[in-house]
């Protein structure tokens, strides 16, 4: 016996160093027997060692082991079942880095696994190089029943071969039965991976616990084989995860005998627990799924992937989704090409959300082949005992059932009219020829049709008015939580697509003088939490009642208006508590965009309002762009602070922004007791990033009309515009921008008739840019009217607290702060009666005198007169203006209203003496 035994760690016949560890000992020591170290990691380099694991050889684990930079060698042998690396502990630890895996004599086999983890405990193996391997058994085999964990990243599995049957799967075989079980691939690639006569040529995981989740990640199966599940199978027997994501591709796979060539997947549901098989971003292209001999009928299904669901499954649940599914390319012998599903709730799962959405993945319902997604009705336990004559009569088609019960085009209509021909609120409503009654069921019936159930969230929501036209006799309010979706669009009959009606479809408030309608509404349609609305193509109008409540009223942050090509006509707004608008912004964080809309004969009266009236409650911007839109007829009043803007009130805060554009129009926009005909906006511009921008805008025979009964606040500015706000604007920003402004024919009962500007840096506004190119718009310096714009150097505050007078005295035309104004600093006149020709010499400083060439900063000029019968200096004193355009006239330091004082001297008096006599005379300079 002496003769025969052996230590056994000789069978390893390996050169080596012998490394001690132990917890008492110090990483300081040389990790000899009687100098152990405290840890096991001996190397700090890059070269790799080498083991050759011996056929009976195996590393047993009960505790934490780490493997770095070692070359496994396993020596070729039949089917054992000892792993080269064996985990037996519920508490092991075994991690791998930068390691490889590769047979001992190539073209040999082995017959056991390299790595297998029994019971649990946490593993982790990183950038693992396994190729050109034929084994009996997996590379590596999980089988957990308590807690534990796999982590397998930057591993490349390239040309192996599982041979035999005696293990499923090829590279990895997992089963996980514990609530915390995780296996995690990540950054992985398997190339050439085949499990012959097996399942899951790269991959085979069963789930036995609801917890436990297998994870792929940014991994890459290509050219894999199997029976089945070419890349990948998966069984669920309860309720595990499984979850695809970050670009995992799935190509060229093929199942051999089977279905599902990228992946098969084998799922169990039951009424109370919910498998998850999730694919969020997958590729899956060329694969394929093959015949078998032995199992033509229930063989060569789903080339991509092939999903087969035991038990009832539940669409609520969402737990079965391939939203991020990519298919191309492949195929399959007998159905679905790229996808093919046995469950029997499968009517439900695909008309379960929008169009499919949790089927199709990218199937495009126009283009794609209605082939590569197909499915049977049947439980997936009952699926190899069918009769081929069976599965042929009851296989579909997918796409038909996302197509059935959902109107043309996605589009709800509606119909209802006051006494007359309404639609039905049915099951099956929606179509053209078969509307809904009302807005709210429609909007629950999409719900219903897509997502299976009142209560489901569909993220967008289209309704249609019939070209017969819809009445609103009650107030409408639309929130997430009533109407489960984020958007919902109104819009006319067949909008957008081939079929649409000619013209707007007709919307009409029917109030019937009941102002009981309207007690505790914010507006005929109101929307809150953020929801987003859309309205196309319609025309809005009214009864002969008087609206006490805004038609559109929206409330909350996060929210969207947008109003396409939408009339409003003959509206009558007379609020009883304050000032509002027919359409009404009452928060910031919000959206405005008005397109090619027409407001037009409106009347608001009692406390006031506007046709557009956006609020800022909050303390976030808010967007507003009008564009292509027409106010016509307008007529309002202000509110108790003398706001107008008969078409549009804005408080621009927090660095919210208004763009008028693209042709719209303001005429007949009339403000009383205000200021402000067609536009009032007030801003903060200490707010680096407001705008307020008019381009290529006409406002033409707008009116803003005084308060005879009060001073103060001031009321009857801006006939077009008025604008205000406070703090200091930084004029280098340039957002305040109204080149685009064309103004005609407006007045104002005090000033501006057009525009009328209180604003603490008018002066340096006016004189950014070119000869005030931001404000004037299309204000002509030599033609128009000086009291066309005008302005005051004051914030809004100070501008409502001033007295006429005060206002009168500090107010300017806007002219003048662009406009070259010449500062007299010199006058002096020579009057010789004994010159015939020219009496009359006067010469005089000013800076500056427009001349050509360069003139210095100081400039002088000469001229005489001969006829000079007006001058009396006996009995009159004169002084000089001049003006460098002929329109504005300045004296003193520049100023309009002092002239300067003109001193005359007589040459050749009759005793001799020249004599000095001041004098005033209105000169122009030319």
């Amino acid at each position: 016996m002496n003769e025969h035994q052996n230590y056994l760690d000789e069978y390893w016949n390996v050169d080596r160093n012998e490394y001690y560890v132990q917890d008492s000992g110090s990483d300081d020591w040389l990790c000899t027997s009687s100098n152990p170290c405290k840890t096991n990691l001996p190397l700090d380099n890059t070269h790799l060692s080498t083991i050759l694991i011996k056929s009976v050889g195996r590393f047993n684990i009960t505790g934490k082991a780490v493997f770095y930079l070692i070359n496994f060698i396993m020596e070729s042998t039949g089917y054992q079942n000892f792993p080269g690396i064996y985990g037996l502990s519920s508490i092991a630890e075994i991690e791998l880095q930068d390691c490889q895996f590769n047979m001992q004599n190539a073209g040999s086999q082995i017959g056991k696994c390299f790595i297998n983890l029994q019971i649990g405990g946490n593993n982790i193996l990183t950038n693992l190089n396994t190729k050109d391997i034929s084994s009996e058994e997996n590379i590596i085999k999980v089988n957990f029943n308590d807690a534990g964990s796999l982590s397998i990243s930057n591993s490349q599995f390239e040309n192996i071969t599982k041979i035999g049957s005696y293990a499923v799967g090829g590279v990895i075989n997992a089963l996980l039965t514990y609530e915390s079980n995780r296996l995690d691939i990540t950054n992985c690639q398997f190339t050439t991976c085949k499990a012959q006569n097996t399942w899951g040529g790269a991959v085979y995981a069963e789930i036995q616990h609801s917890n436990a989740q297998i994870t792929l990640s940014y991994t890459q199966l290509i050219q894999c084989e199997a029976q089945k599940g070419g890349g990948l199978h998966i069984k669920s027997s309860t309720t595990g995860q499984v979850v695809l994501d970050n670009s995992c591709e799935f190509k060229q796979c093929i199942a051999t005998s089977g279905n599902g060539g990228g992946i098969c997947a084998d799922l169990e549901y039951s009424t109370s627990e919910q498998s998850l098989f999730l694919i969020k971003d997958v590729l899956i292209q060329d694969c394929q799924a093959l015949l078998s001999s032995y199992e033509p009928i229930s063989t060569g299904f789903g080339g991509g992937i092939f999903i087969g669901v035991r038990g009832t499954y539940n669409s609520s649940t969402q737990s079965l989704d391939l939203k991020g599914m990519k298919i191309y390319g492949n195929s399959a012998i007998q159905g679905g090409q790229s996808l093919y599903v046995i469950m029997n709730q499968l009517k439900e799962w695909c008309e379960y959300g929008l169009l499919g959405e949790y089927v199709k993945g990218n199937y495009s319902d126009t283009d794609s082949d209605e082939n590569d997604l197909q499915g049977l009705v049947l439980d997936f336990s009952q699926f190899a005992s069918s009769s081929q004559q069976y599965i042929q009569t009851n296989e579909k088609t997918l796409e038909n059932y996302w197509g059935v019960k959902i109107p043309s085009f996605s589009i709800w209509h509606i119909q209802q009219r006051f006494l007359q021909q309404n639609g039905t609120n049915t099951k099956n409503c929606g179509e053209t020829n078969s509307p809904c009654q009302t807005i709210e069921y429609a909007i629950q019936q999409i719900s219903v049709n897509v997502g299976g159930a009142k209560t489901v969230f569909i993220e967008e929501k289209n309704i249609g008015i019939s070209q017969y036209g819809f009445d609103i006799i009650n107030p409408l309010q639309l929130n997430k939580s009533n109407s489960y979706t984020e958007i919902i669009k109104i819009m006319k009959q067949m909008y957008g697509t081939s079929s649409e009606m000619t013209g707007n479809a007709e919307i009409k408030i029917i109030k019937n003088n009941d102002n009981n309608k309207e007690n505790g509404k914010f507006g005929w349609i109101s929307t809150f939490e953020g929801i987003q609305l859309h309205l196309y193509s319609l025309n809005i109008i009214m009864d002969n009642s008087q609206l006490l409540i805004p038609i559109i009223y929206i409330q909350d942050s996060n929210s969207l208006l947008e109003l396409n090509t939408i009339t409003f006509t003959g509206i009558k707004l007379s609020p009883t508590t304050e000032a509002k608008g027919i359409i009404q912004i009452n928060y910031d964080n919000s959206q405005l965009i008005a397109l090619n809309c027409i407001f037009s004969n409106i009347q608001i009266s009692s406390k006031g309002g506007n046709a557009i009236r956006i609020l800022n409650n909050g303390s976030q911007p808010i967007i507003s762009n009008i564009k292509g839109c027409q106010f016509n007829n307008i007529s309002s009043i202000s509110d108790s602070n003398g706001r107008g803007g008969s078409a549009i009130y804005m408080e621009n805060k927090h660095g919210s922004i208004l763009i008028i554009e693209e042709s719209c129009k303001f005429q007949q926009c009339i403000i009383e007791k205000g200021n402000g005909g067609a536009i009032y906006i007030e801003i903060d511009f200490t707010s680096s990033k407001f705008e307020f921008k008019i381009n290529n805008t006409i406002i033409q025979e707008c009116q803003t009309k005084s308060d005879t009964s009060s001073d103060v606040p001031p009321t009857g500015y801006g006939g077009g515009i008025f604008l205000t706000g406070s703090g200091d604007y930084d004029i280098s920003s340039k957002r305040l921008d109204l080149k685009g402004m064309k103004i005609y024919g407006n007045s104002a009962d005090k000033s501006g008739q057009s525009l009328y500007v209180a604003m603490t840096q008018l002066a340096e506004w006016c004189r950014t840019g070119i000869a005030g190119e931001y404000v004037k718009g299309n204000y002509s310096d030599r033609f128009s009217q000086f009291e066309d714009i005008e302005g005051i150097q004051v914030d809004q505050t100070t501008f409502n607290s001033l007295s006429l007078e005060s206002i009168q005295e500090q107010q300017s035309i806007l002219q003048y702060y662009w406009a070259e104004i010449s500062n007299l600093t010199k006058i002096s006149a020579i009057l010789n009666t004994q010159d015939i020709n020219q009496p009359l010499q006067i010469n005089l400083e000013a800076t500056p005198i427009l001349i050509e060439g360069d003139p210095h900063s100081l400039q002088t000029a000469s001229f005489g007169m001969k006829d000079i019968s007006w001058f009396d200096y006996d009995n009159k004193e004169y002084g000089i203006f001049v003006s460098n355009d002929r329109r504005i006239f300045t004296g003193v330091e520049g100023k309009q209203d002092q002239a300067y004082p003109l001193e005359i001297i007589i040459e050749k008096d009759d005793d001799g003496k020249t004599t000095h006599f001041p004098w005033k005379v209105e000169m122009k300079q030319k």
